[in-house]
């Protein structure tokens, strides 16, 4: 899959969960997302990272070094977008 643009980088309104938005080659949208955990003690802490393709509604789990992967392979798309830090707390995630 060849990625063709970077969408989005946000925090989501669900309490704090965190996704890189990209079309890919394929005309479909994804996500790479790391779900917030939601704690007692209101910490911040994000559960596994998921692929999801938001066309067809597909999620599929994704270890820590294959989310590091794909940040990765669209850091270069993140250059000059205005959450770029959102992204550097994405990367420090799967460090």
């Amino acid at each position: 899959m060849r990625i063709v643009h970077v969408s989005s980088i946000e925090r989501l309104r669900d309490g704090g969960s965190l996704i890189v938005s990209f079309q890919s080659s394929d005309s479909c949208e994804y996500w790479v997302l790391f779900p917030i955990v939601l704690t007692d003690d209101e910490r911040e802490s994000y559960g596994s990272p998921v692929l999801v393709n938001r066309t067809t509604g597909i999620e599929v789990a994704l270890s820590t070094d294959s989310a590091n992967a794909w940040l990765r392979t669209l850091k270069p798309f993140v250059s000059g977008h205005a959450n770029a830090d959102l992204f550097d707390k994405l990367l420090q995630l799967v460090s």
